[in-house]
């Protein structure tokens, strides 16, 4: 049946797929909550999906199709958090985010474009498994911790990576290198200053995750934490 849009609906364990089309859609529902399940894009060229409400519950917005998907509308993350997984292809985010649980990032690039502010959750970039994130602005990871949190943003064999100018160095912003360790891609012609980082509590004989330097542009290290214990490496390919 259509979604009705005077009703809201949600997914429990079960995936909702869009249709295989390469045009744009809009959800007919009045809301839609991802409990545990799946929004699967199947979209066979680069084209919009519109959800007005949508919930990450523990569930998660694949890409399973073609193209660049780019989500519209409005997200919020509860406790129980949600993933962003572009596994066949680059996402682009739009919506606005908002809530306080965490949020995760797999796959190819997922690229930030909407406003952020109402958003408070923790950033997971890659799992062990890799992910991606984009951002041009720093404003774009929500609001800033009111107490230190040293993993706010964790990177596991995640890469971020900033196409413009910009300061990440909050001083309740930590951002963590686990043991996959980070990549930070910085656009060519720019600069990005990185400090509060860390990598997680070992023993001093142990190296924790690495820090990993990608892209044309310029990189500066700010560090005040001596708890980071990973190695690093540059690559400006």
């Amino acid at each position: 049946a259509i979604p009705n849009g005077a009703q809201s609906y949600e997914t429990f364990n079960y995936s909702l797929r869009t249709p295989a089309s390469g045009s744009s859609f809009g959800f007919g529902g009045s809301a839609l909550k991802l409990s545990g399940g799946t929004l699967l894009y199947k979209g066979t060229a680069s084209s919009t999906t519109t959800i007005t409400n949508l919930t990450l519950n523990g569930g998660t917005a694949q890409h399973a199709g073609a193209g660049t998907w780019t989500l519209a509308g409005s997200v919020a993350v509860t406790t129980n958090g949600g993933t962003i997984n572009a596994v066949n292809g680059a996402n682009t985010l739009t919506a606005s985010l908002a809530g306080g649980g965490p949020l995760e990032f797999l796959g190819n690039p997922t690229t930030l474009a909407g406003n952020n502010s109402a958003f408070s959750g923790k950033w997971s970039i890659g799992n062990g498994a890799p992910g991606s994130l984009a951002i041009s602005s720093p404003a774009q990871l929500g609001a800033v911790p009111a107490t230190y949190a040293s993993n706010h943003v964790t990177l596991n064999r995640g890469t971020l990576l900033t196409t413009t100018t910009m300061t990440l160095s909050d001083a309740t912003r930590g951002i963590l290198l686990e043991r996959g360790g980070g990549t930070f891609n910085v656009a060519a012609g720019t600069t990005l200053t990185l400090g509060n980082f860390s990598t997680p509590n070992i023993t001093a004989s142990l190296v924790g995750g690495a820090l990993l330097k990608a892209g044309g542009g310029t990189l500066i290290l700010s560090n005040t934490i001596t708890t980071f214990r990973g190695a690093l490496y540059v690559d400006t390919s």
